[in-house]
């Protein structure tokens, strides 16, 4: 993993890009939004980022730190899927970050359902 450190409002994680790295914050804060709306704020030593990389999907949600001097450590696709092969990263762990990436995904899949039936809501009411 690459140590990164980083200042306030940086983009970690755009909602709807292709994923190529997950991260884990190591201090600081960040704010995690789903269409622009908090979902979630990740903690010291939270992993985020993961779920796009288990399946070669899309950002779920856009990740943005909210205060400067956050240091992060950064794992890529590649290197994840090197530990994986090589068998340093044990099936247990990995199953455990996938399962991790799979609510997660679920979770922001029905926010973001909720966000657009409330918004046809909104539009019907303003008609």
């Amino acid at each position: 993993m690459d140590l990164l450190k980083v200042d306030s409002d940086i983009v970690l994680c755009q909602q709807g890009e292709v994923a190529d790295q997950m991260f884990l914050l190591m201090t600081g804060k960040c704010v995690a939004l789903v269409d622009g709306a908090e979902v979630g704020r990740p903690k010291k030593l939270d992993v985020f980022g993961e779920s796009a990389l288990f399946d070669n999907g899309k950002r779920s949600a856009t990740i943005v730190t909210c205060q400067d001097n956050n240091e992060l450590l950064v794992l890529t696709r590649d290197n994840l899927n090197m530990l994986i092969q090589s068998g340093d990263l044990d099936k247990q762990c990995v199953a455990a970050l996938e399962a991790v990436a799979k609510e997660r995904k679920a979770i922001n899949q029905k926010l973001l359902k909720k966000n657009a039936c409330k918004q046809v809501e909104e539009e019907k009411m303003n008609k």
